[in-house]
Formats: C-alpha cells, sequence, structure tokens
C-alpha cells in the first residue's frame, strides 16, 4: 500500500467499502461490520483490501481538484482510477464558465433550507437543481461520465466518485446533484459520492486522552420535506458498531 493507508467506511446501502492502496476501493456486500483482527491487519498493511473474503472491486473515480493558480480562475484536476495512469487537465471554475453557476448555487441553497410552500418556489429549486447539476457534471471528461455511467450499469452498489480538495469552496459544492443520462445519479441509486482531503492536508491531531464523543442531533422544521426519522436510523445504523453508543429520543425541541 501507498503511505495514503487504508480507510474504512460505509457506502449508502450499510455495506462495508474498504479504499487502499492504488485507488482500489473494495466493497462487503451484506457485511456492516469488518472484524477486528481484519481491520487491524489492514491497517498494518498485512493484508490488501482485495483480499478480504468476498471483496468486490468497487468501480471508483478520484477527482483531486486544486485551485491552478492564485486567480483562482481554473481547476487542475488529477483523475485517478484503479489500474489507469493518472490524468491531469486544467478547466475554468464552473462559476466562469457558466454564469448562471454563481445564482443558481446561492438560490439553491437558501431554497433548500425551507420547504417550498408553492409550487413557483419548488419550480425554482428544481431548475437551480439542475443548473448546478449538469455544470458540476461537466467538470468529468467524456470517459470519466462514460466509466460512471457503464459501472452503474449493474447490480448495486453503484459506481464511488471521490472529491478530493484542501479547498473547503471545493467541498462544499453540491456533489450529489451531479447529473449523469439526464438525472441526478445519486438519487437515483447510480452514484456514489465522497469527499475527501489529502493525506498531507490533514490536520495534526494529539494523542487523545479521552474516548471520542459524538452528539448527534436530528431535526427538522414542521412541515420539512425532511423524513428525519429515517436519517435518524441512518446515523444510528452507522455508529452501532461502536462501543458506548447512546440513544435518547428527546422527541419535540423545546424537550
Amino acid at each position: 500500500m501507498d503511505g495514503r493507508g487504508v480507510t474504512i467506511g460505509h457506502d449508502a446501502v450499510g455495506n462495508a467499502i474498504v479504499t487502499g492502496d492504488n485507488n482500489l476501493t473494495v466493497v462487503l456486500i451484506g457485511v456492516d461490520r469488518i472484524p477486528d483482527e481484519l481491520q487491524r491487519a489492514l491497517q498494518e498493511r498485512r493484508l490488501r483490501p482485495v483480499d478480504l473474503p468476498g471483496a468486490v472491486p468497487l468501480p471508483a473515480l478520484t477527482l483531486l481538484i486544486a485551485f491552478a493558480g492564485t486567480d483562482r480562475t481554473h481547476w487542475q484536476i488529477t483523475a485517478r482510477r484503479t489500474g489507469a495512469e493518472p490524468v491531469v487537465r486544467s478547466l475554468p471554475v464552473p462559476w466562469l464558465e457558466d454564469r448562471a453557476f454563481a445564482p443558481a448555487l446561492d438560490s439553491f441553497r437558501r431554497s433548500s433550507r425551507v420547504p417550498a410552500r408553492s409550487s413557483e418556489e419548488a419550480a425554482i429549486l428544481d431548475a437551480a437543481a439542475h443548473r448546478l447539476g449538469a455544470a458540476l457534471a461537466a467538470v468529468l471528461s467524456v470517459e470519466e461520465a462514460a466509466f460512471l455511467i457503464e459501472a452503474a450499469l449493474g447490480d448495486p452498489p453503484p459506481p464511488l466518485l471521490v472529491i478530493e480538495s484542501d479547498d473547503d469552496a471545493v467541498l462544499a459544492l453540491p456533489w450529489g446533484l451531479l447529473r449523469l443520462r439526464d438525472r441526478f445519479a445519486v438519487r437515483a441509486g447510480r452514484l456514489d459520492v465522497a469527499r475527501s482531503v489529502p493525506g498531507d492536508q490533514q490536520p495534526a491531531l494529539s494523542p487523545p486522552s479521552a474516548p471520542v464523543s459524538l452528539l448527534v442531533n436530528v431535526s427538522a422544521p414542521e412541515g420539512s420535506g425532511l423524513d428525519y426519522e429515517r436519517e435518524s436510523f441512518f446515523i444510528i445504523r452507522a455508529l452501532h458498531e461502536h462501543i458506548g453508543v447512546v440513544v435518547n429520543e428527546m422527541g419535540e425541541l423545546d424537550d
């Protein structure tokens, strides 16, 4: 394995996924938790992800995105796929390539935070999402888009697109809206999207002095379309393998 190490996570349906050397990602269908001894073997590099029992290579594409200069008018994109040489290219940033991008992004961020109160408001949100999804899809080369589309034709899990950057503005873009074949690929279950920070850019942490504490609050305005019970279930399922998780159903905000 290279110096990037091993990353263990889950896909959208709860299957364990492992990313190791050479950008190779595998999925363990029907497995939500990798046994401790195998996790140690992976982290100690005594075992490759592809050698895990039942591991299925997951079609994956990683786009490392950085600004090409101080003027921040172009992105330098390094595309990596398993078994292929990295491909580097430069593209104008989407908000300069498409003058409607920035207004659409602002409209989407404002409109998506509150429930639509009329068909007109819903249409505005939908139009903004379509504009952003098409613009972000243009970041892909023709070959990369074809790779993701073809990889999504079989049975799940869908291919994985990793957006990697040390710039918060890049990571904060709504990549989940990316459109392939005239549809929102993530919503259609034809693509998984993840965000990542380059390993050498990650902040250094002091050794832990106590177990990690995590407080998760899932809430929604009255009348919102967010199914917060469903979202809570996904969070609890992702955390259930960790010792000491306590679920407290408090109910209303006033409680």
